[in-house]
């Protein structure tokens, strides 16, 4: 009874804390007619950080959503916009999976706020910090194993690779998704609800793709395209040397040929 108070007095304290905390809006002046461009910027991660939840261990992948907006004078505003957090056994899935998974949760999102925001000609960026979900998004010729072709279809319908950008993980928003935050830090200083500083700068001043690219795991590693032939061989079947010396006469041999 006593940890059962305890658990609530701790669980009333955290949300007291979180109450307090707020997120920048779009500026009310601005209409859509005073803006030269407006943009939604999805940011996927996942981690193999556990959290414990009714005695089960799970891994944790997440995307969180921004809005930027850029004024006929210039003026860049982000603004929170949408955020979701998962969670998944940890035995059935391995964190280059999740990465994939986030990454497919961040296109299904975009649908969502489209339709929301009935504007389906706002730019759509995607961010993920996993080099190995970029090489296979990229990839137009090659073909992977059924858990990945599944999701890589979804993630194509609609969008092209260049819509796809690499982000670091200390950079990348979602982490505090996949990894865990506290009340604290969410009240004083995160940019889970005031987006990253590069996203409030100009598009060259945006993280760039790495030069070296990791390799794929082995989970991911592409199938190779095989050719086989079949060959049934009946044991009953008799050649037409065979007939001749079985058959006594050219009528009976007519009529087992035919």
């Amino acid at each position: 009874m006593r940890r059962r108070r305890a658990s609530l007095v701790y669980l009333v304290t955290r949300t007291a804390r979180v109450s307090k905390c707020s997120c920048s809006l779009m500026h009310s002046h601005y209409s859509y007619a005073s803006l030269k461009s407006l943009q939604l910027h999805y940011f996927a991660d996942a981690s193999t950080s556990a959290a414990l939840l009714w005695r089960r261990v799970y891994f944790r992948y997440g995307v969180v959503t921004y809005l930027k907006t850029v004024s006929c004078n210039k003026q860049i505003h982000c603004a929170f916009l949408f955020g979701k957090g998962r969670l998944v056994p940890t035995k059935t899935v391995s964190v280059f999976r999740l990465e994939l998974t986030a990454a497919t949760l961040a296109v299904k999102i975009n649908g969502m706020i489209k339709r929301e925001m009935q504007s389906e000609d706002c730019e759509a960026v995607y961010w993920t910090g996993s080099t190995a979900v970029l090489q296979m998004i990229s990839n137009t010729s090659k073909r992977f194993p059924t858990f990945v072709s599944n999701r890589i279809a979804k993630i194509e319908v609609g969008l092209k690779p260049d819509q796809w950008r690499y982000i670091g993980s200390k950079l990348n928003p979602a982490d505090c998704a996949s990894r865990g935050l506290s009340a604290k830090p969410l009240v004083s200083s995160s940019q889970w609800l005031t987006a990253p500083e590069f996203l409030w700068q100009v598009e060259d001043r945006w993280p760039s793709f790495p030069c070296q690219l990791s390799l794929l795991p082995d989970e991911f590693t592409v199938l190779s395209q095989q050719t086989y032939s079949v060959h049934n061989r009946d044991e009953n079947c008799t050649t037409l040397a065979d007939c001749f010396t079985r058959v006594s006469s050219w009528y009976r041999l007519k009529r087992a040929i035919a």
